[in-house]
């Protein structure tokens, strides 16, 4: 049995307008909102959240050293959870 959680780093996120975050959204079995304001701490405490409450990590990156993406595949390989990378860097598309 798979379950998909959909983790919300805060909560004006839910009033997003795009269509696409709706339907994935919609897709999940439950919705964990993180903080209840966006402040600098939030991101953090959703990756935390995620690597304290996963089996296994698959992570969808540009590339970026500096996103939220990159220190939850951090986080994730300092636990040594099984891990996967999908890459969408610029090059993987040229």
């Amino acid at each position: 049995e798979l379950l998909l959680e959909a983790v919300i780093p805060y909560a004006d996120r839910m009033k997003s307008k795009d269509k696409r975050f709706h339907e994935l959204r919609q897709q999940c079995s439950s919705i964990k909102i993180i903080s209840q304001e966006r402040d600098r701490d939030c991101y953090f405490a959703t990756n935390r959240y995620l690597t304290e409450n996963s089996e296994r990590v698959i992570a969808i990156s540009d590339g970026n050293p500096k996103s939220n993406t990159a220190q939850l595949i951090r986080m994730a390989m300092a636990k040594g959870m099984d891990l996967r990378t999908i890459d969408i860097s610029d090059s993987q598309t040229e």
